[in-house]
């Protein structure tokens, strides 16, 4: 549980006004329209990312500054829905990837990454590194490595709300360890052929919640996950597995940086 009390946005999307005849009509014509040519391209992923005491959305003179954002909640950056960090958010894991990030150094103002490196890159062995623990380049950038964990977003009923991004990296990276074995350790299962295979990791729902950590050197956000059970929603399932094939296309990440720690803790 966090130790810092979060408050939950009471923001609640309008419901679509379908009521009128007309509108009925148009729905049943026409479905979607204008949304034709949309595809994940055009769309901005949202990241499910952690508020922590630097964070942006914290400061009222910042461009990101959310109202209600406090430390130790959750938001997605694109709808700046925020979540308490005690009751945390339910999620599906659709699909994993690890990969370097190459960033460029800005003191703690980071914009984008300069370069992005696949996890079977020899990256690392150009770095040296530096005082404050970063894997610095001869160009006086610096490598992190990253984990991605791309979500389906599921309301309490089980049903499927939105998709998102969860980045680990630094303090996190045990934390996304500990995802990755809890979701290879579940029990095979027996498809039509008779034969068991391992769970798609989007069999299964986690419950993820906010707490904060701290040692020696200072103290941070952190995730707390825990199995939450199997996917019960037929939509929720196919949702999940239709986004699986999509990232497993590829999807192009505006990557943010998810913390505000420094490097050496």
């Amino acid at each position: 549980m966090s130790q810092v009390q979060a408050k939950q946005s009471t923001a609640v999307a309008p419901k679509p006004k379908t009521s009128l005849p007309v509108a009925a009509n148009l729905l049943e014509e026409m479905g979607g329209a204008g949304l034709e040519n949309i595809t994940a391209e055009n769309m901005a992923m949202p990241f499910i990312k952690l508020i922590s005491d630097a964070s942006p959305e914290r400061k009222k003179a910042h461009e990101k500054f959310v109202e209600g954002a406090d430390t130790g909640m959750i938001i997605n950056t694109v709808t700046k829905k925020l979540y308490s960090g005690d009751k945390g958010i339910l999620c599906v894991p659709c699909y994993y990837k690890f990969e370097y990030v190459e960033w460029e150094s800005r003191g703690g103002d980071q914009k984008a990454p300069v370069n992005y490196y696949p996890a079977n890159s020899d990256i690392l062995s150009k770095t040296k590194r530096s005082p404050d623990n970063r894997d610095m380049l001869d160009n006086g950038n610096y490598i992190e490595a990253t984990n991605y964990h791309f979500i389906l977003l599921v309301n309490a009923d089980g049903t499927p709300a939105e998709t998102g991004l969860i980045t680990m990296s630094r303090t996190q990276t045990k934390k996304s360890r500990k995802w990755n074995s809890m979701m290879k350790a579940l029990p095979k299962v027996k498809n039509k052929s008779g034969v068991y295979v391992s769970q798609p990791s989007f069999f299964n729902v986690y419950n993820l919640t906010t707490a904060n950590e701290s040692n020696s050197k200072g103290s941070w956000t952190s995730w707390i996950i825990n199995h939450a059970g199997a996917v019960e929603n037929e939509l929720t399932l196919k949702t999940a597995s239709e986004f699986y094939k999509t990232c497993r296309q590829g999807v192009e990440i505006k990557h943010e940086t998810e913390e505000t720690v420094p490097f050496d803790i």
